[in-house]
């Protein structure tokens, strides 16, 4: 079962990121911030394309853990600890500061703070598996 988690983690996590690398073309931000200088511009592109690589490559990470079964591992749990901490961190600070949505989108605010406290029960059990870690 915890295999099972893992994967649902992970594979949700690689939607989440290659839906991310797309956010420029599906909201326009182009045309939305044609205003702004430059560096404002590639500095907007970047976080967004850097966040997005770093989601997809923590999610293949995940993948990993659940494909080898490397929760079993110190360095595994490492994996899996940090993060369960990127993902308290995130719910974290969206509840401090909420995303700004419309009023007609204010429900995926909900959304934006569940995927990450699903993201943290996915992984519980794996980090709470009483079995043997072993060191390599």
């Amino acid at each position: 079962m915890t295999r099972v988690l893992l994967f649902a983690a992970a594979l949700l996590a690689l939607g989440l990121a290659g839906f991310h690398f797309m956010l420029p073309t599906v909201f326009g931000w182009d045309a939305a911030a044609a205003d702004l200088p430059d560096s404002l511009r590639w500095a907007l592109r970047a976080l967004n394309d850097l966040w997005s690589l770093m989601a997809l490559v923590a999610s293949l990470l995940v993948l990993a853990v659940a494909l080898r079964k490397w929760w079993t591992h110190a360095a595994g749990k490492a994996v899996l600890a940090a993060m369960t901490l990127y993902w308290f961190l995130h719910a974290a600070y969206l509840l401090w500061r909420p995303f700004p949505l419309p009023q007609q989108l204010a429900a995926l605010g909900v959304a934006f703070v569940a995927f990450p406290l699903l993201q943290i029960l996915l992984m519980a059990p794996a980090l709470l598996d009483k079995a043997r870690t072993r060191a390599h």
